[in-house]
């Protein structure tokens, strides 16, 4: 799939501020721009969408995981992506308290609870604040299904292994597939049983994320709880080749089968 000629490219600048407001963020297939603004003190954070034909939704949280966002310019969806300065966590200062949270742990109440950090508890406006991101980033998904969440890791950072029996996320899968030979930082993780078999039979490994998940707030979670069919596509960085073949093989798939 290749991108279309014309796109929507909508631009959410989140600064935050002490009455957090919505803000419709589409309009329908046009090459406007939008700016939402919300502020407060030095937090900014810009939420940027655009659409580039009929497909899934691609969310890229992570700022450093670059890779992941080139290997998916290539296909049509729509593509919601957050931009900050720094790496993996996005951080700001609030009435001379510093905060710091994981982009990918925002989506629901018990995970901003746990995920919103300071030295000292969050006052209610930060919690709201960052609320307003989290929904703002759903928003930006529209209708697109399914939401593909785009993510690199770095060599034993994260791996595959987490998830089977005796691992760290053990309780977060239902079923793994390890495949042989293969890296076991790269894999493919989905509420999806349909996408979890195809994965499992282009011989890539793969996990089938539990109904009963544990609550941390991310995107995959939120996602299941929201009867929102969700796939992560996790590569090492710098395996740009290898995540757009993966990337190919889900996408693929007839994700609405039931199986």
């Amino acid at each position: 799939m290749a991108f279309i000629g014309k796109s929507l490219v909508i631009v959410i600048a989140i600064l935050l501020c002490f009455t957090p407001f919505e803000h419709s963020v589409f309009a329908e297939d046009t090459d406007e721009e939008y700016l939402s603004s919300l502020s407060l003190e030095n937090l900014n954070v810009h939420v940027e969408v655009r659409a580039t034909g009929e497909g899934p939704c691609f969310v890229s949280l992570h700022a450093n995981e670059t890779t992941s966002i080139v290997a998916s310019s290539s296909f049509d969806g729509t593509h919601v992506r957050l931009r900050h300065k720094g790496g993996r966590n996005v951080n700001f200062s609030y009435n001379g308290v510093h905060y710091t949270f994981d982009p990918n742990r925002i989506f629901t109440a018990t995970g901003r609870a746990m995920h919103v950090r300071g030295s000292r508890k969050p006052e209610n406006v930060v919690v709201e604040s960052v609320a307003t991101l989290a929904k703002q980033i759903v928003a930006g998904c529209g209708s697109a299904r399914p939401f593909v969440g785009l993510h690199n890791n770095t060599d034993g950072s994260y791996s595959f292994a987490w998830y089977e029996k005796g691992g760290r996320l053990a309780r977060d899968a239902i079923e793994t597939y390890r495949a042989p030979g293969q890296d076991l930082d790269d894999f493919v993780l989905t509420t999806v049983p349909a996408i979890f078999a195809r994965a499992k039979e282009a011989g890539y490994n793969a996990v089938l994320q539990s109904p009963e998940a544990p609550d941390d707030g991310s995107l995959s979670v939120f996602a299941a709880k929201s009867g929102i069919p969700y796939v992560n596509v996790e590569v090492e960085t710098g395996k740009l080749t290898l995540q757009q073949k993966m990337l190919s093989v889900v996408l693929e798939t007839n994700w609405r089968k039931e199986s």
